[in-house]
């Protein structure tokens, strides 16, 4: 007969959760890699949190900047009178007016220099 302690008893169930996580997480696929494609972001634009004018502001750009674009999504619908989009624009900015790096911010397709809503080839969020 065989006695277990509860203490071994945790630690051969902890190496066997731990074991089946392992072999969960390599048979996990990656995280998907995206293409950034270069564009240019007007002045006073809005930096936001999610695809959506009532999403909150992370920032609003100084000048026109170097906004690299990663994916774009359909969100609010804004006419700002020379421009109407639901096409958002998912990417990172720097702006050295403020000396600040955002990431993962979104801003509205008017605001963004593009040759079409979207770009050929910019893939979906």
């Amino acid at each position: 007969m065989r006695f277990f302690s509860k203490a071994g008893t945790v630690a051969a169930s902890l190496t066997l959760t731990l074991a089946a996580t392992a072999a969960l997480t390599v048979a996990a696929p990656s995280a998907q890699a995206y293409d950034f494609q270069h564009y240019s972001m007007d002045a006073n634009s809005r930096l936001r949190n999610g695809p959506s004018t009532s999403s909150s502001t992370r920032g609003i750009s100084t000048q026109e900047l170097d906004f690299w674009i990663y994916c774009y999504t359909r969100g609010t619908y804004v006419d700002d009178g020379h421009y109407h989009t639901d096409i958002w624009y998912k990417g990172n900015v720097h702006d050295p007016g403020t000396s600040t790096q955002y990431y993962d911010v979104y801003s509205w397709g008017g605001n963004v220099n593009t040759p079409s809503d979207p770009p050929a080839g910019l893939e979906a969020c």
